[in-house]
């Protein structure tokens, strides 16, 4: 069928020259089905230019290259086995909506794809990105390079959707929501002041056929992370290095798991179980003054492991519910350093707190919280303190019964 293209303000007869305004429409003619194999290559170059594209079908194709303030809006409706090609230089912005499965900014299975490889770029100051897949088998594959950019994407309908983003420079955000079920995150922040806020809703949101993780990787100063999981069997990896960075995941689910490492001064992690039951956080923190927040709201055979390596950390733990009492959790707790403080409540039974610090001056039990050292309400908890070297503390309280608790200074 035949398609027909649709150019307003053009300054020259081919497309490839500078545009001031732009638009595209990918058609059919009257009483046709939709069209196939349609493909759109634009390039403008100069200030403040605009880009509409518009392409109703399969397998379309878009490659669009913008120079500075550019806008781009580009929808590829019914449109399975799409691609979009993307390269903005300057404050500009972009709009891509995808909705059917197996779209793509970029090409191929992006999960493992080389760097060099990606397509989707914004490079300046200013930058903005939205991306909205619906539907599977999508994949989003996205560099912005600069400050004060913002990034976000939605996926949502489907299955074995991917999200690959990485933003270099100051003061970014990205903003990742996925609905479904084995979805897959990749982000990635270089230098300071960036944010990663990632929501999931669905179950096995992690590697294809939920063996591999999804993972946020920050690397600077000043920077934030934040994973919010509803659902079950869900696997995440949050790395941060440098100073003054938080790393926040909360489930609300069953059979999740997080592994959260911070190498710096100055950093806080909080982990937190909304509701659900056999939930793992892997917690590693290395170097000096770090706070680390675990909360257990509601639920039951939750793990806990912390280690701690350097001096003036604190740790605390909030064990209970409203209504409810939340049972056989385990919070294992290694500190190896001085100074080092963990304090915290227990309400409910069957819970097992171990604790072990090595080094001086460390303490169970100090007053900047709320609760003055392990607190523990209910029956059959287990408590095991272990203190090594000098002027160390332990202060404790338990209320109930079949209750055990040892200390051991040395």
């Amino acid at each position: 069928m035949p398609v027909y293209i649709k150019i307003k303000n053009q300054k020259k007869s081919t497309v490839m020259k500078k545009l001031t305004t732009l638009s595209i429409a990918l058609l059919f003619s009257a009483g046709a089905a939709f069209a196939q194999s349609n493909e759109a290559t634009l390039s403008q170059v100069g200030d403040d230019n605009s880009a509409t594209i518009d392409q109703v079908g399969d397998q379309n194709y878009t490659s669009l290259s913008q120079a500075d303030g550019a806008t781009a809006d580009v929808d590829q409706v019914s449109a399975s086995e799409s691609f979009v090609s993307l390269s903005q230089i300057g404050a500009s912005s972009a709009t891509i909506l995808q909705n059917n499965k197996n779209s793509v900014q970029g090409f191929g299975d992006q999960w493992n794809t080389a760097e060099s490889s990606k397509l989707a770029t914004q490079s300046g100051s200013g930058n903005t990105m939205e991306i909205t897949q619906l539907s599977f088998f999508n994949q989003a594959y996205v560099d912005q390079l600069g400050a004060n950019n913002s990034m976000k994407i939605l996926q949502d309908g489907g299955i074995s959707n991917v999200a690959r983003v990485m933003q270099d420079g100051s003061e970014n955000s990205v903003d990742i929501s996925l609905i479904g079920s084995i979805n897959r995150v990749k982000a990635e922040q270089y230098g300071s002041g960036n944010s990663a806020d990632v929501s999931v809703t669905g179950s096995r949101n992690n590697e294809s056929g939920g063996s591999g993780t999804s993972y946020i990787y920050q690397d600077g100063s000043n920077q934030s992370a934040t994973v919010t999981v509803t659902g079950d069997r869900n696997f995440y990896d949050v790395e941060q290095y440098g100073i003054g960075s938080n790393a926040s995941v909360s489930f609300d689910g069953n059979d999740n798991r997080a592994v959260l490492s911070q190498d710096g001064n100055f950093n806080a992690i909080t982990a937190t179980v909304e509701s659900g039951d056999l939930n793992t956080f892997d917690i590693s923190m290395l170097n000096n003054s770090n706070s680390a927040k675990y909360v257990v709201e509601a639920g039951n055979s939750n793990d806990i492991d912390e280690t701690v390596s350097g001096q003036g950390n604190q740790t605390v733990m909030r064990i209970e519910s409203d209504g409810a009492l939340s049972s056989s959790n385990i919070l294992d707790v290694t500190k190896t350093g001085n100074s080092n403080v963990l304090s915290g409540v227990i309400i409910g039974s069957g819970n097992e707190i171990t604790t072990m610090q090595m080094g001086n001056r460390n303490s169970i039990g100090t007053t900047f919280l709320t609760k003055d050292g392990i607190d523990v309400t209910g029956s059959g908890n287990t408590i095991s303190i272990s203190q090594m070297s000098n002027d160390n503390m332990s202060l404790n309280s338990v209320t109930g019964s079949g209750n055990s608790i040892s200390v051991t200074q040395q």
